[in-house]
């Protein structure tokens, strides 16, 4: 009885030192979970800064990765993206934002208590452009330009081939829109203040390229530009032509002064007397077209070293660059037929220099030329006051002035 006494209280010591263990291992794993725990929280921390961009601004269906500066770099994967507005733009978990459509949203990016908002303004795309050549002559031709908004604003214009082959369309729509904008800069100098609006196109329309080299070859671009932000489009469309050449022609002029029309003029009880030359001119065919013009001789001499060409070709290009849709030069100066010429502003003592010159989409001959010095039939020798409302309407009323005019070069008008 004695010895199972014994035996039992060993098994219960046993026994118990074996529960004791269990528990002092449990409880030394409880601390090892405990400990790893706090290990784990520890890799957690709580941010201490987050900044992201401020201001974005993008256009329709093109996208921006939004940057965000966080500290630690470890929860950065943990940031919060929202759009305002997910009708104008879209943000997805990294902070990529796509622009839906015109207008403007707020991004906002947070993580713990940090947070970071970014202005997102979304623009409509530069319009894209389809190009027609209208008409192709020696040193100009007509390009009828349809875009794809009629608010939009465009570049269209022209460049050798040669010198534009090599171009990319980013690195050849960032040449012209820089430049645009040093000319711009330049004008402001003297006090004409243009934006990009006043030097670029919208809507469809024909336009003129002048000022070509006869048989060469050309490409007319155009491409979009967003003129809030300055920037153009990523789209050139592009259309090579080559200009005609030079057709010869052997036609001749006959040039007279036709009468000399004294014309009074009431205004207010005070009368008014101005002389007007009517100058005749007979080529010698009369299908083919040609310029009639003319200038005072101190002008021609002045400004164009006594060429008549030069005055003319500078005619060409004042016409073709404001009278675009009119026809510019060639629908408005260039006819068949017998023609005369109303000279108003008429000096007593001045000598002019009347010239034809035969043209057919560019200059065919030469310049002939008429001199006439005006002697007015009263003996008044003061200038006589300007008569502006022609005598014969059927006739070309012409005022004997500069014809050089601000344009851009290159430009299509």
């Amino acid at each position: 009885m004695q010895r199972k006494n014994k035996q039992k209280q060993k098994t219960l010591t046993i026994y118990s030192i074996q529960i004791m263990k269990k528990v002092l291992f449990g409880g030394f794993m409880a601390l090892v979970v405990a400990a790893l725990g706090l290990v784990s929280c520890e890799s957690q921390p709580t941010p201490g800064s987050l900044t992201i961009d401020k201001e974005v601004t993008l256009y329709v269906d093109s996208t921006y990765q939004i940057e965000a500066q966080v500290s630690p770099e470890s929860v950065k994967s943990k940031i919060n993206w929202k759009s305002s507005d997910t009708s104008v733009v879209t943000v997805n978990t990294t902070g990529l934002v796509t622009g839906i459509k015109k207008g403007s949203a707020v991004i906002t990016a947070n993580v713990g208590n940090e947070i970071a908002v970014c202005n997102v303004h979304v623009n409509n795309n530069p319009v894209t452009l389809e190009l027609k050549m209208v008409d192709i002559a020696q040193k100009k031709c007509t390009v009828s330009v349809k875009p794809s908004d009629a608010e939009g604003y465009y570049y269209c214009g022209y460049a050798p081939a040669a010198d534009i082959a090599k171009m990319s369309d980013e690195q050849l729509t960032n040449n012209v829109v820089n430049n645009l904008l040093a000319i711009i800069k330049q004008y402001a100098a003297y006090g004409m203040n243009y934006t990009l609006k006043d030097v670029l196109q919208h809507g469809e329309k024909n336009l003129i390229a002048s000022g070509l080299t006869a048989n060469t070859d050309y490409v007319m671009m155009a491409f979009g530009v967003d003129v809030e932000t300055e920037k153009p489009g990523k789209i050139v469309t592009r259309l090579p032509f080559k200009t005609k050449a030079v057709v010869p022609s052997s036609m001749t002029f006959k040039i007279s002064l036709d009468s000399i029309a004294k014309v009074q003029k009431v205004t207010k009880g005070d009368t008014t007397y101005t002389y007007t030359g009517v100058f005749k001119c007979e080529p010698s065919d009369e299908k083919e077209t040609y310029i009639f013009n003319g200038t005072t001789a101190q002008l021609l001499d002045s400004l164009y070293e006594n060429e008549p060409m030069k005055f003319l070709t500078e005619m060409e290009a004042y016409y073709d660059a404001n009278y675009a849709s009119q026809g510019g030069f060639e629908g408005i100066m260039a006819k068949a037929g017998v023609r005369s010429l109303n000279a108003s502003k008429m000096v007593h003592g001045t000598k002019y220099i009347i010239m034809a010159a035969g043209y057919t989409g560019g200059y065919t001959t030469g310049a002939t030329t008429f001199e006439y010095t005006f002697i007015c039939p009263d003996s008044v020798q003061a200038p006589m006051p300007v008569y502006r409302a022609p005598m014969n309407t059927n006739a070309e009323e012409m005022e004997m002035k500069d014809f050089r005019g601000y344009y851009f070069p290159g430009v299509c008008h």
